[in-house]
């Protein structure tokens, strides 16, 4: 009988286990578990497009945070792309620190990206009509 309960166990883990990375990432995530996933041989891509949309959520709210403050907003000016650039940059950015939360990485990252803002044209009303770049934090193909 006790054979049986651990393949039930075992069978209900399996299936738990396809969407619930989602619920398991949270402010105190590691990075660690971001670099297991991300450099697997063959990354599940719902676990990257989780950990990319609470990096990039986590940028939102301090965004919205900083709004709150009276402070210019960064990401209404910024394209799809290059929000989604800047997820990116939070996953690599854990390589090498797997101690890091997630959330910790998601935050430098976007107050580097707020600290640079004029000189990537995010700052002010008049550069409101600049697009930054997808250049500006996409990697360079490599051949």
């Amino acid at each position: 009988m006790s054979v049986l309960r651990c393949l039930v166990a075992s069978t209900a883990f399996v299936f738990a286990g396809t969407g619930a990375f989602a619920q398991s990432l949270d402010q105190d995530t590691p990075c660690g578990e971001v670099v297991k996933v991300m450099t697997a041989p063959s990354p599940d891509q719902q676990n990257v497009k989780e950990i990319l949309d609470f990096a990039l959520e986590t940028m939102q709210d301090v965004d919205r945070l900083h709004g709150l403050k009276g402070q210019n907003q960064i990401f209404p000016r910024m394209s799809k792309e290059g929000r989604s650039s800047l997820a990116l940059i939070v996953a690599d950015r854990c390589h090498g620190r797997e101690d890091l939360p997630l959330a910790d990485a998601a935050i430098e990252t976007y107050e580097a990206i707020r600290t640079m803002r004029t000189s990537l044209a995010l700052a002010g009303k008049d550069e409101n009509k600049r697009r930054l770049p997808l250049a500006v934090f996409a990697e360079a193909e490599r051949p």
